[in-house]
């Protein structure tokens, strides 16, 4: 059985795009793969390297790899990559710890490394950087990745020459790319980041927050958004406006506040503090009305991934008010995990510390959807992209059940030619690694199943929920992906896994009382699957579910009456 794939929030265009102009993008499209830049990797000590070793550097999610495993229609999520990555702002002991491991002169190597860019790029971002240059993302960077993007479907795949890449801007072109046999990819735009909308005057504007700012950055980051939305919104003949932007991302925007992200040696090491976890300004009060108007273009729908607690239930409220008035608004999460919270307001009381996820078999961070969110999404119509991050789904419980696989995993796999033995122990490794991610990836998907169906009705009986789960996989973003699932590719082996783990039922499935972790029984399983055979269940999720979705609110009628 070839399943049939849509991801809501991939990044193909990622590397290619920012390889264009190098040596190492030579001759390559957005069908090429890239391989880590193994040359950056050797100018670091071992510490760092190792400490690198899970983020992946290859890419994952180039067309030929969506061609080889039937991801026919990967949205893409357009990102300028935020500055503050490439300036790292370690602080108080960690301040030496840090130049010590990496010596300001190999900073460029290390941001090269991780990010899969040319070393050159890293450079020029780093000078700018240190001479206080702001950014104007949205000119420089986001209309050319559009442009790129949309270029390169005059480019055909040298390993898959009888396959096309077209960008579907309405439901009708999406269901013509994606018909059976049709050998094309389908592409969807989205933007990552709020900030790509804007024009930022100094470095240092990222570091205040929108009440104090000068006045002179004030003004241009105003009419920065203003303008570019409407240029957005009609830039070729609004043909090609994305389909919906996440608000916030890793670090200020300064338009709402942002959820923490980043694991805690990231975080000692780069200043996400900035407007975290504060509220929507006015500034992006007027922005998000912009997007969302449609007397001025196409609607651009809301991705609330990233965005702060405070930052969600503002939104939430605003979308419940809308449906009120008779607009209907889907609530999106691209790349999302549950946190096991019952509410907002449970999920905000917890410090995002080492012991908040200790002894948790769901990641309690509140980047993570809490049940009132789930049940607001349900409630919108929305849908869910289940993301595949070894840093994002997983508790402390289950990131010290797959520790010592994945360092065996790690250091096998770079072995050209094991013994029987190494690849006897190898493939155990393997089968374990694969048992522990299908649990959770399930315990994730049954929980939201299970919280639909206890507290909401449809025509009197308990609700469905499985029409709002999807994939959002986040792959060639900047991502820790599951060993064994580390791309695309792995598609097709990852849910015929999942649906080996229900029919042989290999283990336990989990859910969330308010952070604490339950089994299912086997009839509650059963109960929740709604009579339907799993291979139907999971064709939902791969495709159907994104298909239905787009059938309402990827149309003229929806996005512009």
């Amino acid at each position: 059985m070839k399943l049939q794939f849509a991801d809501i929030h991939v990044h193909p265009s990622l590397k290619p795009f920012n390889n264009k102009d190098y040596p190492s993008g030579e001759g390559k499209t957005i069908w090429d793969r890239f391989k880590k830049r193994e040359e950056d990797l050797k100018k670091l000590n071992l510490k760092i390297r190792g400490d690198l070793e899970e983020l992946a550097k290859s890419s994952q999610a180039n067309l030929d790899a969506c061609v080889e495993t039937n991801l026919v229609c990967p949205f893409f999520a357009l990102y300028p990559t935020e500055r503050q990555w490439f300036d790292p702002q370690p602080k108080g002991l960690y301040k030496p710890i840090f130049w010590l491991l990496i010596s300001p002169r190999k900073y460029h190597h290390l941001g090269a490394a991780a990010s899969g860019f040319p070393t050159g790029k890293v450079k020029k971002i780093m000078c700018r950087i240190k001479n206080g240059i702001g950014i104007d993302y949205f000119n420089k960077e986001l209309l050319p990745l559009m442009e790129y993007t949309i270029d390169q479907t005059n480019i055909t795949s040298q390993n898959h020459p009888e396959y096309s890449f077209k960008i579907a801007t309405s439901y009708d072109e999406f269901k013509k790319y994606t018909q059976p046999n049709s050998k094309t990819i389908c592409g969807i735009l989205t933007i990552e980041g709020g900030s790509a909308l804007g024009n930022y005057l100094h470095h240092d504007t990222f570091k205040k927050e929108f009440g104090d700012l000068e006045t002179d950055e004030k003004e241009l980051l105003e009419e920065s958004f203003k303008e570019n939305i409407t240029k957005i919104k009609s830039w070729r003949e609004g043909k090609y406006t994305p389909f919906f932007i996440s608000f916030c991302h890793h670090f200020n925007s300064l338009l709402a506040g942002h959820a923490r992200s980043l694991s805690p040696i990231f975080f000692k090491f780069f200043d996400q503090k900035p407007e975290m976890n504060e509220g929507f300004n006015e500034l992006g009060k007027n922005v998000l009305e912009l997007l969302l108007r449609k007397d001025n273009g196409r609607r651009i729908l809301i991705d609330t991934k990233h965005m702060s607690i405070k930052s969600r239930m503002y939104y939430h409220n605003l979308v419940k008010d809308r449906r009120k008035e008779g607009d209907r608004i889907p609530i999106i999460q691209s790349h999302a995990a549950i946190n096991g919270w019952e509410s907002f307001n449970e999920a905000i009381k917890y410090s995002e510390d080492k012991k908040l996820n200790k002894n948790a078999y769901f990641s309690r961070w509140r980047i993570n959807m809490n049940d009132e969110e789930i049940l607001d999404i349900y409630d919108s119509d929305g849908i869910v992209g289940i993301v595949f991050h070894e840093g994002r789904m997983p508790g402390g419980l289950v990131k010290d059940r797959t520790k010592k696989y994945r360092k065996w995993f790690n250091k096998l796999k770079e072995k050209e030619n094991m013994s029987a033995r190494q690849q006897r122990k190898f493939n155990k490794v393997i089968e374990n690694l694969k048992l522990i991610y299908n649990e959770l990836l399930w315990s994730n998907i049954f929980h939201i199943v299970r919280l639909i169906h206890k507290n909401r009705k449809s025509n009197g009986e308990p609700a469905n929920g499985w029409n709002i789960i999807s994939i959002g996989s986040d792959y060639d973003g900047l991502v820790d992906p599951f060993n064994v699932y580390f791309s695309v590719k792995d598609f097709q082996t990852l849910f015929q896994d999942m649906m080996n783990y229900i029919k042989r039922q290999n283990g336990p499935i989990y859910y969330s009382e308010n952070g604490k972790r339950q089994e299912f029984k086997k009839e509650e399983i059963e109960e929740l699957m709604f009579g339907k055979e799993i291979e139907e269940i999971v064709e939902d999720i791969c495709f159907n579910n994104v298909s239905r979705f787009l059938s309402t609110y990827f149309t003229e009628d929806y996005l512009t009456k």
